[in-house]
């Protein structure tokens, strides 16, 4: 049934919760006739206030025939239609746009944000992240829209809980309503590493789930390429990347007040020969209950790649200490990034640290056990599998 309908019917449908007409709009042309049978109704009743129970039984049924065509009965239709209309209205083009968050972009163009939206840069876990442009200004713009229909990311509650800002978000268990918060969280971290100085790209609008932020592009409408798909030229710029994301860690915290929780090259960006930072609807404030052990994990992703990409790498222990330690604390006087990356030059490496040697050996025995007792279970299954088939004479 068309929506025109529907609210039609709910219009009609006045008469619902109620036991007297008297206040019906739709009933307005016959008042003189209802009054009369009213007053009929009362004379006939008694001083006592007892109802004469032939009469009134009359007097309902000519009520009932006199405005049988204006009671809607089909309740059930009704209710019915109203459902198949809120399934309409939650189905969804790319888990991601469904009516509702058509009309938030549409009320973004409206507000001239942006002009025109093109196709689909990058599906991911939790959201999609379409290009968008404004045809007068030439300006770009990435539109990030979070899936509403499937919940991929489903551990969000420990990013939110224990973080102040967000302290009277109560909707954790509402996946629609958790999404907004999360777009908000994002849009939020993003203005807060932008106005203190990180590289990361400014945050546009937000509008409920759907957030606006600058396109970082290479050109011809093509984006900057992520860290893990920049073509290095030498060993030399991978070691410059990676002193540089060990800064950026000790900016968000220090400076910025925030631990990314999720750091990777994945979410890092090559534009025009520096490094930025996105994707921090996760990050945390340094107060968070598991802020350190976020920070222990960026750490660990940062130097698991570069590890990768062969260059050695510093003590995840030291570099923690880098991260957490004041100004003060490693001796510097003034906050110059230059000082801050020659000394991350000097630090001790990971074969150099007796410790980290020693826990390096330990994870190369642990991964060997693991390895065999992967094997023998396997073993064990497959001879049990044999066992049970002979047994049954390979019947199942």
């Amino acid at each position: 049934m068309a929506t025109d309908d529907l609210t039609q019917q709910m219009d009609d449908l006045n008469v619902e919760n109620s036991d007297h007409y008297s206040d019906d709009s739709d009933f307005s042309d016959s008042d003189d006739d209802f009054n009369g049978l009213k007053a009929q109704t009362s004379s006939a009743q008694p001083a006592t206030g007892k109802s004469i129970t032939g009469n009134s039984i009359a007097d309902k049924t000519n009520i009932l025939n006199k405005f049988s065509d204006k009671i809607k009965t089909d309740e059930l239709n009704f209710k019915k239609q109203r459902i198949n209309k809120d399934k309409a209205d939650r189905a969804t083009v790319e888990n991601v746009l469904d009516p509702r968050t058509i009309r938030f972009i549409l009320s973004l163009m409206k507000k001239t944000v942006f002009t025109k939206i093109n196709g689909c840069l990058s599906t991911g876990k939790e959201a999609n992240v379409y290009h968008a442009e404004h045809e007068e200004t030439g300006a770009e713009y990435a539109v990030k829209v979070y899936k509403t229909s499937i919940l991929v990311f489903k551990d969000r509650e420990r990013y939110v809980d224990g973080e102040f800002r967000f302290r009277n978000a109560r909707s954790q268990h509402n996946p629609r309503k958790m999404i907004k918060v999360w777009a908000e969280k994002e849009f939020r971290n993003l203005k807060r590493l932008y106005n203190s100085g990180m590289n990361t790209p400014e945050p546009i609008a937000l509008k409920s789930h759907v957030l606006v932020m600058e396109f970082l592009s290479k050109g011809d409408g093509f984006p900057s390429p992520k860290l893990k798909d920049h073509p290095f030229e030498s060993a030399e710029e991978v070691k410059h990347f990676y002193h540089e994301m060990i800064y950026s860690i000790r900016f968000m915290y220090q400076k910025c007040r925030l631990v990314h929780a999720d750091l990777s090259e994945y979410n890092s960006i090559v534009h025009q020969g520096q490094l930025f930072i996105f994707d921090v609807s996760q990050s945390v404030e340094p107060e968070h209950p598991m802020a350190l052990d976020f920070l222990r994990m960026d750490v660990k992703n940062v130097n698991d790649y570069f590890a990768r990409m062969g260059i050695p790498v510093i003590s995840e222990r030291l570099i923690f200490r880098f991260v957490i330690e004041t100004q003060n604390n490693l001796g510097f006087e003034r906050d110059d990034k230059e000082e801050w990356l020659e000394y991350i030059n000097k630090m001790p490496l990971r074969s150099d640290d007796p410790e980290e040697v020693k826990k390096d050996e330990l994870r190369k025995q642990q991964a060997k056990e693991d390895a065999r007792e992967k094997r023998k279970t396997k073993v064990k299954k497959h001879v049990k599998k044999k066992l049970i088939k002979k047994r049954t004479g390979g019947k199942k």
